[in-house]
């Protein structure tokens, strides 16, 4: 069976304690789509595979599905149909819809022959996600689509900014699989410690000043800043249920994920983890 395969990464936020902005995508598969047009209008899902404990199974309320109708509403193509096969590789949640959303705007624009530059489908793909989840995480989506780091200060003009990011850089990841939750709380903080944090951040990492970066995240998860207090740990923070470390070095970030799977579920029996580089593409097409 032919059609367009197009891979959305995974994406996280958090890295200023209680601040969803900036985002950033990550160069590991979140979920992968192929789609092609069918002789019948409206959507299919002819299958779901990978991680899809918990994913809803109905197109008029899958989210890939939501993302392709709006697509076609938006370019005039709503007599038409399309069949689409998806692939979950982390677990059903809000990062895995901002994925399927990401991936299936891109989708329907290849197969319309890119009628819309791609961040001419950031509203389309926003629209989708605040229909179901709100404004909380529509950072994320930017971040998919277009890769790298995004800073959002004003959502309903879509005013955002990439970051620099030095070279380098790497996230260990643990995710909880569905239905489970993992206990890590997070310090509160003032906003106006907030906001010198997000400016040392964002400063560091134009100046390529990594400790200025580590300083300003240190307030994320002190309880994870002593356990696992490792050279080349810049810091800690947690994104739809999932508990991250950014670090310096590719081997490092491999260990890092190997230790906070054991340090918050030691039998490893309800977590998975991932350790990767990042995306300075987001969704890619096949």
């Amino acid at each position: 069976m032919s059609g367009i395969k197009v891979i959305a990464p995974v994406t996280v936020s958090g890295f200023i304690a209680g601040l969803d902005t900036p985002s950033l995508a990550l160069d590991t598969a979140a979920i992968e789509v192929t789609g092609q047009w069918t002789e019948a209008s409206g959507v299919q899902l002819s299958s779901i595979g990978g991680q899809k404990e918990g994913v809803v199974r109905d197109p008029e309320r899958h989210v890939a599905a939501l993302a392709a109708m709006a697509m076609l509403r938006a370019t005039g193509q709503t007599s038409r149909g399309i069949e689409l096969r998806i692939r979950y590789n982390i677990p059903v949640g809000r990062c895995a819809d901002v994925a399927a959303i990401a991936a299936v705007v891109v989708l329907v624009n290849e197969l319309l022959r890119r009628p819309l530059e791609r961040r001419e489908l950031l509203p389309v793909a926003i629209e989708t996600y605040t229909s179901i989840h709100g404004k909380v995480g529509t950072g994320w989506v930017i971040a998919a689509l277009l890769g790298g780091m995004t800073l959002v200060r004003d959502m309903d003009t879509l005013d955002y900014q990439r970051i620099y990011l030095p070279p380098g850089l790497y996230m260990a990841m643990v995710y909880p699989v569905y239905g489970k939750e993992l206990d890590i709380e997070n310090a509160p903080e003032t906003s106006e410690t907030q906001a010198v944090n997000l400016a040392g951040f964002v400063m560091g990492m134009y100046n390529s000043d990594l400790d200025l970066v580590s300083r300003s995240m240190a307030g994320n998860h002190a309880i994870l800043n002593e356990r696992m207090g490792q050279s080349g740990i810049l810091g800690f923070g947690t994104h739809d249920g999932a508990v991250w470390a950014l670090c310096n070095e590719r081997t490092l970030s491999e260990e890092t994920a190997q230790a906070l799977q054991a340090l918050v579920d030691p039998g490893k029996d309800h977590t998975l983890s991932l350790a990767c580089g990042i995306s300075t593409e987001g969704v890619i097409v096949k």
